[in-house]
């Protein structure tokens, strides 16, 4: 029986294993940004809720701020700070929180997530404390979560794109027959 590398197949074949090879895969790292999300909660002031990231959907993540303990006004009563924190004490915030992780790549797992979430932390804390007078740490915490979204579908998507199938099928010398079955 003849064998044959994927380009080496007809165009409509190499269409029908890429799809079928899709179709079956399993996308291998969606433990790491579940676990990049978790150690990043351990540490924000955030409970996530529920979140959904598909590569093909509608991706979303719902949270709550986690104010308990935090912070209280000079007058002792709890404030929603996370509405209310600004400008330099929000940055002194940033700094003392996440400081003594910031100074490692990918803190929480080793994984790529861990710098997509932290990456507008790590803006914030760079940029001078005036730049964040109309930002609250709501909203940083927002950015976090977002980007840890896009991050994962981006790498949802490339996982599953013609070209990744194809490097992946290459790097595992992966042979087929005429009509495109694996041998």
């Amino acid at each position: 029986m003849m064998t044959f590398k994927l380009d080496e197949l007809p165009e409509h074949v190499q269409r029908s294993v890429l799809d079928t090879w899709r179709e079956n895969d399993c996308f291998p790292w969606g433990e790491e940004w579940k676990d990049s999300l978790n150690g990043f909660a351990r540490i924000a002031p955030i409970d996530v809720k529920r979140w959904e990231v598909c590569g093909w959907g509608r991706s979303y993540i719902d949270f709550s701020m986690d104010t308990r303990g935090h912070w209280t006004s000079t007058k002792g009563e709890s404030e929603d700070w996370a509405d209310e924190m600004t400008g330099l004490r929000l940055w002194k915030y940033l700094r003392r929180t996440f400081g003594r992780i910031l100074h490692k790549d990918c803190p929480f797992t080793g994984y790529c997530g861990d710098e997509d979430i932290l990456k507008p932390i790590r803006d914030a804390i760079k940029g001078h404390p005036s730049l964040l007078v109309r930002t609250t740490l709501r909203d940083v915490m927002r950015s976090c979560l977002e980007a840890w979204v896009e991050g994962y579908e981006k790498d949802l998507e490339h996982w599953y794109s013609d070209e990744c199938i194809r490097e992946d099928i290459e790097a595992n010398e992966h042979r087929f027959d005429e009509e495109g079955q694996l041998v």
